[in-house]
């Protein structure tokens, strides 16, 4: 979802370009929509990784959302959203400085087999990647 508010009103799209609006505030949206998307994890699974993003809204907030945390609204009105954020449910994390790559994905019990999926996938992808570009590295595998 794409959420973007205007004095209280979030206007979302989602993947697929179907549009939502609904009166309430943009904090008030990420909340419903994050607890509605179990967008949480376990304390095993966080303490396997070492870093503390799984996925969740990203993008940015603009100034014209302090009217939104109770200050005076200061700035022009602008044809630019005062936010914009969108759901990263996939992702893939590359650690350069220890050499590893971490598949992430979030989701409900509707989307489990699809993430699983992804994830199996996608990691079988990086690797088949990781072997073929080793082999052709100056000083590994054939000269």
């Amino acid at each position: 979802d794409d959420p973007t508010v205007v004095a209280g009103l979030v206007r979302a799209e989602d993947a697929w370009g179907h549009v939502s609006e609904q009166r309430l505030s943009i904090w008030d949206f990420l909340e419903r929509d994050t607890a509605a998307k179990r967008c949480s994890i376990t304390s095993e699974v966080a303490a396997a990784l070492p870093f503390d993003f799984w996925g969740g809204y990203v993008g940015y907030l603009g100034y014209g959302l302090k009217a939104e945390c109770g200050g005076e609204p200061s700035c022009p009105a602008s044809d630019m959203p005062d936010a914009a954020l969108f759901l990263a449910d996939r992702v893939v994390v590359f650690d350069h400085k220890m050499d590893d790559v971490y598949v992430v994905a979030i989701a409900n019990s509707a989307c489990r087999s699809s993430a699983e999926e992804w994830m199996h996938s996608t990691a079988a992808r990086l690797h088949s990647l990781s072997s073929s570009t080793t082999d052709r590295l100056p000083g590994r595998g054939r000269a």
